[in-house]
Parts: structure tokens; C-alpha cells; sequence
């Protein structure tokens, strides 16, 4: 019986039992194949059918249809006054100082502030803005109306300038070189002038035996000012040899309203050149002279007759004309010897005879007066008193004196300046 299904078996036969293991494997497996076409068919069915794919579309473009926003600013001072319980300002503009003015409501179309501050300040410049805008220290707020000047050497700051020039004949003398020298310091002080800011209000005063002014008042440094004072300044001290005048003033358009030094007559009258800036507000002085004021003192009484008689003794013993004319042909003689070497005719401030004079108010007098007269334009009106620098141009140290007691009470500068050409030499 073993030998039997033994051979069974080599013939390629399964037994029974093996039979029945064999056929169920097949039925399991095919089962999980059915099952997996079941529910894989069923998923590709279910997308295909029923899942739609993710489609992206761009959106069509906008378009703008809100128009931007015209802001428009109203400026309301007149409100703002009486919020603040400040009293109502006049339709008259009056104001010393760019600073002061109060304006009436404007309506006024604006961009953003930064874009004004970009467009309407751009002339501040090196001067500045002011604490808070720029770099600058300013003056009245922005500092709109000040303006620095460097006057031959010394630097300065101010709203209200004022320019004095010496312009007796001494200016024009030989070691100064000559006109010539004096025409290069006008156009260098004329270059000073066109440095101005537009809202700077500034004038000239030029002092000989009297004093000349650009203008009655300060004016704005507009470009067409600054064209004015230079031609303003062209013809002073020009052919003064061949005419023969003895002052190089003008105009001679000033009479003070402050009071002056009781005098009759003299010589670099600055004490009336600062008096007239006094009266114009000047808050900053700029002087350049080569000598001190020499104005003869007013006598009275007792004193006044002793001169008189002394006037009168001298006229008695000299003939004035004469000796006038002897001195006129002298000087025409010394100049026709320099005509020949090719030098200019010789200028003397000072060329008077030897007739008693009255006596000359002292240094120290001057300053006292000066001082006494600023706080009157000045202190008793609730204002800074002003700072006067003094330029000393190719002076003697006794000149320099003056100027430099003068603006040591005045709180300003002291400078040497030296001729602007070579001097003239014989």
C-alpha cells in the first residue's frame, strides 16, 4: 500500500488532503484580487464622476474709479487770536521784522507738509532752519531774515544790518592805493550785500564831513535792492583829486532825529553814520573806517568869546585867501611832479591852515554819547541794544583806539584790515 502511493506521487498526483489546501489558497487569492478591482474601480470611477480638478483663473483686472482727495488747508489767524484771548490785529501790515507779520485769512492750496517744507524753504541755505528743522541756529523762528556776513575778517549774524563806510578823502590816500583801492573794497563790500538772504533788511551809511544813506529806512535784500546799492556805492570817492572837492559826500541826505554831539562841523563824522542806523533799528553794525570821528565841540558862553577873540586876532595878522591859494598852488605844483612819474594825484583828508579851531570831543565823550543814545533808540523800548563791529583799514594805533573802546561797549568785534592793492609809492 506505501509502494502504491509512492508512486502516486511520482507520477505528478496530489494527495486528497493536499488537494483540498491547494484549491482554497486559489479561492483566497483570487478573492482579494476581486475585492481590490471592487474597490479600486469603484475609487476611479468616484473621480471621474464625482471629484472635479482645482482650476485656477486670474481675476480680471481693476479699474480706478476713486479720484484722489483735493485737501485744501484754510488759514485762520484771526480765529486763532481770539481763541488764545489775544487782542484783534488791524488789516494794516506794520511790522519791524519779517518774524512780526500777522496776515489776514488766506486760502491757500497746499501739498503735504513735507513736500511745502521741500519746496518753499529752499532758500534757507547754509543760514539754517532754525531749532527743529536744520542745522542752524537762525533768527526769529526759521530763520528766514538773518542772514551771517564775514566783513573783512569778522563774522557776524543778523536780521537788520547796517553797513557803514568812511568815505572822507584819507580813504583814497596813498597807502591805501589810492581810488583804485577804494574801488575794490566797495566791490567787495557790494559782494557782501548780494550774500544777503531775501528776508535780511539791511542799508548803507556813508560818513565824511556828513553822512549819505542808500535809503531813508532798511530795506529787504531783494535781488533788485542789492542791484541799487551797488550802483548806489559806484561813484564815491572817483576823480576826488581832479575835482578838488574836500568831502566825499554826495547825497548829504540825513538829519538826525536822535540827539547828536553838540559840534560845528568836523571830519569822519561815524558818530552820526551809528546814530542813523539807531534810528533804523539795526540790530548788527558793520563799520570799516581808518581814523576816529574828529568833530569840533559847540562853545558857549565865556568859552565861545575867548575863541572868537583868538579867530580874530589871527585873521588880523594872516590874509586866509592868500595863504589859501599859496597852499592850492603847492599842491597842483606836487602833483603835476607825480603826474610825470606816472602816479595819480595825491589826496590829504585834512588840509586846513593853522586858524584857531574850537577843541575836538575826546574818545571816551563819544562813546558816553553813543551809549547814551542807543539806550534811548534802544533799552527804553524794550529792545536788545545792537552789537558794532569795527573793521580798522591801514589805520595809525591812535585811530585804532576809538574803534576799539567803541565796540567793546557795544559787545562786537575789532579787526585790522590791510590795503586791498599795493600802496602808492613816490
Amino acid at each position: 500500500m506505501r509502494i502504491k502511493e509512492a508512486g502516486e506521487v511520482k507520477a505528478g498526483r496530489l494527495p486528497r488532503r493536499g488537494r483540498g489546501a491547494f484549491f482554497g489558497v486559489i479561492a483566497a487569492s483570487a478573492g482579494i484580487h476581486a475585492g481590490a478591482i471592487l474597490l479600486f474601480g469603484s475609487w476611479v470611477v468616484y473621480r471621474h464622476f464625482f471629484q472635479n480638478e482645482a482650476k485656477f483663473v486670474v481675476p480680471p483686472e481693476l479699474t480706478k474709479t476713486i479720484e484722489p482727495r483735493n485737501l485744501k488747508y484754510k488759514v485762520q489767524i484771526q480765529e486763532q487770536q481770539r481763541r488764545g484771548g489775544r487782542p484783534r490785529v488791524a488789516q494794516r501790515l506794520s511790522a519791524r521784522r519779517v518774524s512780526e507779520f500777522s496776515l489776514p485769512d488766506v486760502d491757500a492750496e497746499m501739498t503735504t507738509v513735507k513736500e511745502r517744507l521741500r519746496t518753499d524753504m529752499r532758500g534757507f541755505g547754509g543760514a539754517g532752519v532754525g531749532a527743529g528743522l536744520g542745522g542752524g541756529v537762525g533768527g526769529g523762528g526759521l530763520g528766514l531774515s538773518a542772514s551771517t556776513v564775514k566783513f573783512f575778517g569778522i563774522t557776524d549774524r543778523g536780521e537788520r544790518i547796517a553797513f557803514l563806510i568812511d568815505i572822507s578823502l584819507s580813504m583814497v590816500e596813498d597807502d591805501k592805493g589810492g581810488e583804485a583801492g577804494f574801488q575794490q573794497l566797495k566791490s567787495e563790500i557790494a559782494d557782501m550785500i548780494s550774500g544777503l538772504n531775501p528776508g535780511t533788511f539791511f542799508n548803507l551809511i556813508l560818513f565824511g564831513n556828513q553822512v549819505d544813506l542808500f535809503e531813508q529806512q532798511m530795506v529787504l535784500a531783494s535781488d533788485d535792492n542789492k542791484k541799487k546799492a551797488r550802483e548806489f556805492l559806484e561813484p564815491y570817492l572817483v576823480g576826488i583829486a581832479e575835482s578838488q572837492e574836500r568831502s566825499g559826500n554826495i547825497l548829504k541826505n540825513y538829519e538826525p532825529s536822535l540827539e547828536g554831539l553838540a559840534a560845528v562841523g568836523g571830519a569822519t563824522r561815524m558818530d552820526e553814520g551809528i546814530t542813523a542806523g539807531f534810528e533804523q533799528n539795526a540790530d548788527v553794525f558793520f563799520i570799516i573806517s581808518d581814523g576816529r570821528p574828529h568833530v569840533y565841540k559847540q562853545l558857549e558862553g565865556d568859552d565861545l568869546k575867548r575863541l572868537q577873540e583868538r579867530q580874530a586876532k589871527w585873521d588880523e595878522e594872516h590874509d586866509a585867501e592868500a595863504e589859501r591859494a599859496a597852499r592850492d598852488r603847492a599842491w597842483a605844483g606836487m602833483n603835476a611832479a607825480r603826474a610825470k612819474k606816472g602816479l595819480p594825484p595825491k589826496v590829504v583828508e585834512l588840509r586846513g591852515g593853522t586858524r584857531p579851531t574850537p577843541p575836538i570831543w575826546t574818545d571816551k565823550e563819544i562813546v558816553a554819547h553813543m551809549e547814551k543814545v542807543g539806550k534811548l533808540a534802544y533799552k527804553e523800548k524794550g529792545r536788545r541794544m545792537p552789537r558794532i563791529n569795527c573793521v580798522a583799514f591801514v589805520c595809525h594805533p591812535v585811530e585804532e583806539a576809538f574803534m576799539q573802546m567803541l565796540t567793546g561797549e557795544f559787545r562786537g568785534k575789532f579787526k585790522r584790515a590791510k590795503a586791498r592793492i599795493k600802496a602808492i609809492e613816490e
